[in-house]
């Protein structure tokens, strides 16, 4: 009877011992994207630079909403951060640059 008892408080440990190990943070799982295709996408790849400068922000500005990564500080983290494969060609003479005071990529 006296093993029997011991054998089930080993088990009644073990149990534990089991549940409370689930109990801990676990690391959090990160998700790696390919990041959008410009030419699969037709506002990227949009003759109206205005139309560009709207998706890029809103990627951008999700970016900045995401809190398990420090705020985006240049147009350049939409390709390094995997969001898009490559920045939409601006046009000539001009290029795409985030403007930390107004919070938004504008053509400069």
């Amino acid at each position: 009877m006296k093993a029997s008892f011991k054998a089930m408080g080993l088990v009644f440990i073990a149990a534990l011992s089991l549940i409370f190990m689930g109990c801990g943070k676990s690391a959090p799982i990160v998700e790696t994207s390919p990041g959008i295709d410009i030419s699969s996408n037709t506002n990227l790849s949009s003759s109206d630079p205005q139309v560009v400068l709207k998706e890029l922000n809103m990627h951008f500005q999700t970016m900045q909403m995401d809190i398990d990564q420090p705020a985006p500080e240049n147009v350049d983290e939409l390709v390094k951060r995997g969001v898009l494969k490559e920045l939409p060609k601006p046009p000539a003479g001009r290029k795409y640059v985030f403007d930390p005071k107004e919070n938004v990529i504008v053509l400069q």
